[in-house]
């Protein structure tokens, strides 16, 4: 078994190279006003830590830093300084993500492009095999879901960590550049995703397959060590993340294998017909060997094992297609089969097929034309498949029409109608999923929230409860079971829950800054003080916090610490009104009046009819001497005021004074 590396004529691979960029930007161009979904919320969109470049370094130490979910810390450092640049670049403008993730994609694609050339397949052959996967729906969630951009980046370095290797191992110049650039290349893509952990495996397949192992030359394994010992060391890095998965495992270990092996002619069949594509596949836990599907499903892999077993090739392409797989398979996830999970593979797949049929098919007009039909099929049905991505609404809508009996579809289902305002159909999809898994602790904690937001209290409360009797550490039922106590006065039982919350989640910022709140409601200011600063310590970021420390200094009388608190609180938070107003006050109490009218006015463009700025411009206007202004103030403010009795009464005492006066 021999590959020789081949460079392909200029011109042609111009041409090819030209036709994969217009193929993809083709495909993907609708793409770039799809919106955020699912994990891009609390990985992206709400965590703080990726809006600082400064945090850059820390990415690479700390896992923690990953989401602003204490619970779901994982070690993607790579994946997280690009979502930094980004950020640096246009904040939270849709298109900029997406032209990143289409760019990703586009890189894997001409990657898988030269691997193919490199193992000696034609330039069309490898133009061929690259332009189906660069197209192909089954990848559509990768190139759409911001998140799984851990899979085109942790592709992109696995697969240029395999081109280099390639020719580190077949070439005879610059043998220790490839070497050195090839597992470079490798810490990038374990740096992005922990999938990528099984690139060591895959080149050690490629060697024991490519060496007669029968004493013609002993198997080079000192060659493979460097990949090896990148991987102990990502593991120990990652162990917070992967050790959790391991040890509280979300279903039995001989559940999770018959699931798994069944899941393969599953995606099998995701690839040969990509027609009933969707975020969350009608896929259930097997738990029995004697499952019809598991018994179908080995028989398969039975089969082609025993039809491979004399093609060195065939097995090579069949090993390095279902390695990247194989840690999903593992260790046992909540999600059993997901789309982008196939990314990876599809690739190995293109590049097999590429090296299984370049030396026996010539490339003539027909099969050309084969070809460019099956790519014009495949980008309509991308194309078409990129308007399910729209937005939340669109995407768990198209899930529970596919899957209905999934209660992930109907539980982020609900969460999107909730969030469109349609309250009565998001209550009838939570229900749904409370009835399909009345033992996942989610699906009570969202249909506590709705509640809560209806002002059903009690039926709030019973719904938290319920899902903290399945997850006792669930960290957001724990913090706003806790918020529900605090309004209704309940302070025992708010100190209880906080502090069961601590118990779990020692580092979250949230539940001390929460325990501020309580102290300083029931006079243990110093303990309010620790709280507050050791919140601020573990999330430098929120504003909300150096806003209830400045109310604690104004209630003190530490009036000037409490105005440097809200000026903090401003700088983290710019539409925080709470600290705007605040910090205004007490620009009045000290006579700036400018200071105030400024930071009032500036809060009023983002709520014009709030009475507590529109009385503190007055009051300013007031403090200025600009007569017309205060009255003109002074009267919005008593058109839109709420029943502040003394606010009211004051604006008419002004009002009568100022228009009393010579102007």
């Amino acid at each position: 078994m021999t590959f020789e590396v081949y460079v392909p004529h200029g011109a042609s691979r111009r041409w090819l190279i030209s036709l994969l960029v217009i193929a993809i930007v083709a495909t993907y161009g609708n793409t770039l006003s799809n919106g955020f979904h699912y994990d891009d919320f609390h990985s992206l969109v709400e965590n703080p830590n990726i809006r600082d470049l400064s945090n850059i370094p820390a990415f690479f130490i700390d896992p923690g830093l990953f989401s602003s979910a204490p619970e779901r810390a994982m070690y993607r450092p790579l994946l997280l300084v690009t979502y930094a640049l980004n950020y640096e670049l246009h904040g939270y403008e849709l298109a900029g993500y997406h032209l990143v993730n289409i760019a990703l994609h586009l890189g894997c694609t001409l990657v898988v492009y030269w691997l193919s050339i490199s193992l000696g397949c034609s330039s069309f052959v490898a133009g061929g095999v690259a332009l189906l996967f660069g197209i192909h729906p089954v990848n559509a969630e990768v190139v759409n879901y911001i998140s799984s951009r851990s899979e085109s980046l942790a592709a992109f370095w696995y697969l240029l960590a395999l081109l280099l290797f390639v020719h580190w191992r077949t070439g005879k110049r610059q043998r220790v550049a490839y070497a050195v650039a090839s597992l470079t290349a490798y810490v990038l893509a374990v740096m992005s995703k922990a999938t990528t952990i099984v690139f060591p495996l895959a080149v050690m397949l490629f060697d024991v397959l490519r060496f007669d192992l029968n004493g013609v030359r002993r198997f080079p394994w000192k060659e493979h060590v460097g990949y090896w010992v990148v991987t102990g060391l990502y593991i120990v890095a990652a162990y917070r993340g992967i050790g959790s998965a391991i040890g509280d495992p979300v279903r039995a270990w001989h559940h999770q294998a018959y699931t798994q092996i069944k899941a393969i002619p599953y995606y099998l069949q995701l690839v040969v017909t990509p027609a009933q594509l969707s975020v969350e596949h009608g896929f259930l836990v097997s738990e029995s060997i004697k499952n019809g599907a598991v018994l179908s499903a080995v028989l398969l892999l039975c089969t082609i094992g025993f039809t491979l077993r004399r093609s060195p090739r065939a097995i090579l392409v069949c090993g390095c297609t279902l390695l990247p797989l194989l840690p999903a398979s593992v260790v046992p996830l909540n999600v059993l089969v997901n789309e982008h999970r196939l990314y990876l593979p599809l690739a190995s797949l293109a590049v097999g097929t590429a090296v299984l049929v370049s030396r026996s098919l010539e490339f003539g007009w027909k099969r050309m034309a084969v070809v460019a039909l099956a790519a014009i099929t495949l980008g309509l049905i991308s194309a078409n498949r990129n308007q399910a991505w729209e937005n939340e609404l669109t995407l768990w809508r198209d899930a529970a029409d596919k899957a209905p009996f999934m209660y992930r579809s109907q539980m982020h289902l609900g969460g999107a109608l909730e969030e469109s305002g349609d309250i009565e159909r998001a209550m009838t999809r939570y229900r749904k999923a409370a009835e399909l898994a009345p033992e996942v602790a989610e699906v009570h904690y969202n249909r506590a929230n709705i509640f809560r937001r209806l002002g059903r209290v009690e039926e709030a409360v019973q719904s938290y409860r319920r899902s903290l009797e399945i997850a006792p550490g669930f960290h957001n039922s724990l913090i706003n079971l806790s918020a529900v106590m605090f309004d209704q006065n309940r302070l025992r039982e708010t100190e209880r829950l906080l502090e069961q919350a601590l118990s779990q989640h020692p580092s979250s910022g949230e539940v001390h800054r929460r325990l501020g709140v309580l102290y300083a409601r029931i006079g243990r200011s110093g303990e309010a003080l620790k709280a507050y600063n050791k919140a601020i310590s573990l999330r430098p970021d929120v504003g909300e916090t150096y806003y209830n420390l400045a109310n604690l200094h104004w209630t003190e009388g530490k009036l000037g610490e409490a105005e440097r608190q809200y000026e903090r609180a401003l700088s983290r938070d710019r539409n925080h009104l709470g600290a705007a107003m605040n910090l205004g006050v007490l620009y009045l109490k000290s006579g700036r009046y400018q200071a105030a009218h400024q930071l009032f006015w500036l809060s009023l463009a983002k709520s014009p009819d709030d009475p507590g700025l529109l009385f503190g411009v007055a009051q300013a206007h007031d403090g200025l001497g600009k007569v017309s202004d205060a009255i003109a103030s002074y009267r919005k403010f008593l058109r839109v005021s709420v029943g502040n009795k003394n606010q009211e009464k004051y604006a008419r005492e002004r009002l009568e004074l100022l228009a009393s006066q010579p102007r």
